[in-house]
């Protein structure tokens, strides 16, 4: 694993398109470099050219990818071979280059051309942001300066309770892209997505493809699909026009206890900026070539803006709307600790504390357990960077939408905005520092406290893991939709079918989601969705060098997240319920060979009252979970209802 990264850099870069035809492999990147724990080999020096590197991974069993760079501190190039495909970055000193020798999938067959959208059909606008939990202004966050996301929820209806169907960007992207479950489609780690023959491949029509096939023109931009998974963000299924990727751009050096993405002085240098700028002219386009719903030819656009992801990103100006000196502007910390009778499977310290993932180093010098939280200071620095980030967001976000309504298309144009999961902000001590950006930044960590490369924890079951921000408009319901809000159980993967019945394209078969659009005339009906379900996989620590854990390492306080880990390999899995009132989950053995659960192997269970009348009744869904009632005997009815129902419904998956 490549275990330094270039001070300054805006992102994690998309897979760009190729840059050079390689002797061997299927693409090569140059000037970038593979970032992946899962690594076959140690540095390979004397490796004279990237040529010979991607012939040693073609030589190499098992080797899916390689980098040949020049290493930090070094003057020679060395070669790297990885067992499966990770995020690209620019290398050290810019002198690198990477392959990829993972198989293309096959392209579709020919098919005839679309027929003409249906009568009636409505344009669509797909937002999606990276790691946005529900810390918006409009969701009772007041201290969030989101002001145009705020407006557009007063056009839209908003979703209290809606989730992800696992709390890590490319399995929770590809089941709603899909409309599938991870259990359907197989993919609940970074290796495989859904386009894999052995799992439906080419059989399984995505969002956008469904779009494309009922005659909507379709485009996209920046971070939608996850980038890789699939290959070329679906580009020959799922998009008329050719994809549009983004590259992020550099900021300014460590200075002053600033991390080095503090500041940009180009607000298009940054992916974001540009992700929006390229879907504010494409709207522009279309309006000119007549390509809208009033001409009778639709178009679905989307947009994927990367941030809130870390690095926390964002100008000097959204900084200062949250200066330290006012502490009043941060919200206070609530349920910094871990839940009373929790199970040890359900913490999750960091991606990679135990070496999944070194360049993400836990806040191992403050000797952080399950039961010892951070500085309160900490904790609100950690929030600032992320408020600072969505606030930067809605910007972005507000551009496109200002766009759409300038150009008049907001009276036939479904808009969605959406979060591909949450993020923990310190709730049940989780916690995470990415110092890789700038070794010295952790060395003062603590005497600055104002450090803004911290990975706020997901992949956990928690509320603050997998609640998202969901806001719909619909301009055929404005009378009973917009401004409304609804506290129905929703789920990521509900959008693909509710979008579609919404904008005129017809409920489409074979997806795994609910369709909401009832909803729109009533958002109290009770009887649209009874519960949203979630899961995430765990695993011992373990890498390519040894694959099993060794019986020392069995324990649930020495756990990794499975990003990189084989799905055969995994050890276990959790599932959880979420109705309106209670959270239920419940986290069982893994059946690697036949990758299912072992629903009669329990590790842990869990059950949390979310009702407003309860001890944890707090204001914020994401602070309520303190408490694990599963030993309480008065809780022994909901146990066994919400067990069968949660069993229930993934056995039928």
């Amino acid at each position: 694993m490549l275990a330094h990264r270039v001070i300054g850099i805006a992102w994690l870069v998309f897979l760009q398109t190729t840059s050079a035809t390689p002797t061997c492999g299927n693409s090569s990147f140059s000037g970038q470099c593979y970032h992946n724990h899962n690594q076959i080999t140690t540095k390979l020096t004397g490796v004279t050219s990237p040529e010979d590197c991607c012939e040693l991974c073609s030589d190499q069993s098992g080797c899916a990818t390689w980098t040949w760079w020049i290493p930090q501190n070094q003057t020679t190039h060395a070669c790297r071979l990885f067992g499966s495909v990770g995020a690209l970055l620019p290398c050290p000193q810019d002198d690198g280059t990477s392959g990829d020798m993972t198989p293309v999938p096959p392209a579709p067959s020919p098919s005839p051309p679309p027929p003409p959208a249906p009568p009636g059909a409505m344009n669509v606008l797909f937002i999606a942001v990276d790691d946005l939990r529900a810390q918006l202004g409009v969701y009772n966050h007041t201290d969030t300066h989101t002001p145009n996301l705020d407006a557009f929820a007063q056009t839209a209806l908003l979703f209290e309770n809606a989730h992800a169907q696992i709390a890590h960007c490319s399995p929770s992207r590809n089941s709603l892209m899909s409309g599938r479950t991870p259990d359907s489609i197989k993919v609940w780690n970074f290796i495989d997505d859904f386009r894999d023959p052995t799992v439906g491949g080419p059989d399984i029509v995505a969002l956008p493809q469904y779009f494309k096939q009922k005659g909507w023109w379709t485009w996209g931009a920046g971070k939608v699909f996850h980038p890789g998974k699939p290959a070329a963000n679906d580009q020959t299924y799922s998009w008329t026009d050719p994809y549009v990727e983004a590259s992020g751009g550099s900021c300014a050096t460590f200075d002053n206890g600033h991390p080095s993405n503090y500041a940009c002085f180009s607000n298009n240098a940054t992916a974001d900026s540009q992700v929006a700028t390229a879907a504010v002219e494409k709207l522009q386009q279309l309006v000119s070539r007549n390509i809208t719903a009033a001409n009778g030819r639709p178009f679905l656009v989307a947009a994927g803006v990367h941030k809130p992801h870390l690095p926390y990103f964002y100008l000097p100006e959204f900084e200062n709307m949250y200066p330290p000196v006012e502490e009043t502007a941060i919200p206070p910390p609530q349920a910094l600790t871990i839940p009373v009778g929790m199970p040890p499977i359900a913490w999750m310290a960091c991606m990679g504390i135990n070496g999944e993932e070194p360049n993400f180093i836990d806040f191992n010098n403050l000797n952080l357990t399950q039961t010892q939280v951070a500085p309160t200071s900490l904790v609100r620095n950690i929030t600032r960077g992320y408020m600072a980030s969505v606030s930067y967001v809605d910007q972005q976000v507000g551009r496109m939408l200002t766009m759409l309504d300038t150009l008049g298309l907001q009276k036939d144009t479904v808009v969605v905005v959406w979060g591909d999961h949450g993020q923990n902000l310190g709730e049940h001590n989780t916690y995470c520092m990415d110092s890789s950006h700038f070794p010295e930044v952790f060395a003062c960590a603590l005497q600055l406290l104002n450090v803004l490369e911290f990975v706020a924890g997901k992949m956990t079951l928690f509320e603050s893991a997998t609640r998202v921000p969901l806001l719909i408009r619909d301009p055929s319901s404005s009378k009973t939709s917009w401004g409304a809000r609804t506290d129905s159980p929703a789920q990521l993967l509900d959008m693909y079918p509710t979008v579609a019945v919404l904008a005129g394209a017809g409920l489409p078969s074979s997806v795994d989601g609910v369709d909401l659009s009832p909803l729109f005339t009533d958002p109290n009906n009770q009887g649209v969705s009874i519960a949203a379900f979630s899961q995430q996989a765990r695993c011992y620590v373990k890498n390519a060098a040894t694959p099993f854990p060794t019986p020392q390492q069995k324990t649930f306080l020495n756990m990794m997240t499975c990003e990189f880990v084989p799905r055969t390999q995994m050890d276990f899995m959790g599932y959880s319920l979420r109705t309106r009132d209670y959270r239920f989950t419940m986290w069982v053995h893994w059946n690697g060979t036949a990758m299912t659960p072992n629903w009669n192997a329990s590790v842990g269970s869990e059950l949390y009252d979310h009702r407003p009348t309860s001890p944890d009744g707090h204001l914020h869904p994401e602070w309520r979970e303190n408490n694990n009632l599963i030993a309480d005997p008065d809780s022994a009815p909901i146990v066994q209802q919400l067990r069968a129902r949660l069993i229930a419904h993934f056995t039928a998956k």
